[in-house]
């Protein structure tokens, strides 16, 4: 199983036919956490919802022979979950099916020119 690291990416190398380089998925994934962190922000404030600090979510990447999944883990409680999957071949996002499997019925998305607010909000 591949390890995620700080940045978000895993060990594992990029399929060789990806047209997703690890720039553009860095790139969104950035955007992506940084708009689950303003949402957790205005949900859960310091002042009254302390006890919720310890759970901020992060979202890792971990790559697959096709697809990048972007794994939601849940601060302290360390559950985690498929947030959703992008095609290297075409950075298209699909939402999750299943923990190894993408809901590939049609994209929510793409990793190129992406809105990140409606994509976190359909797919998250």
């Amino acid at each position: 199983m591949p390890r995620a690291l700080s940045l978000g990416m895993t060990t594992q190398a990029k399929p060789a036919n990806a047209l997703v380089d690890t720039d553009t998925l860095n790139a969104f994934l950035s955007a992506c956490q940084a708009t689950l962190d303003a949402d957790w922000t205005s949900r859960y404030s310091a002042t009254s919802h302390p006890h919720m600090r310890a759970y901020h979510p992060r979202l890792s990447v971990e790559l697959g022979r096709k697809y990048a999944k972007i794994v939601r883990t849940d601060g302290q409680a360390g559950s985690r979950s498929v947030f959703g999957f992008v095609d290297m071949t075409t950075g298209l996002v699909y939402k999750a099916a299943s923990w190894k499997k993408a809901e590939t019925n049609f994209p929510r998305g793409s990793v190129h020119g992406f809105t990140v607010s409606k994509w976190i909000y359909s797919i998250g």
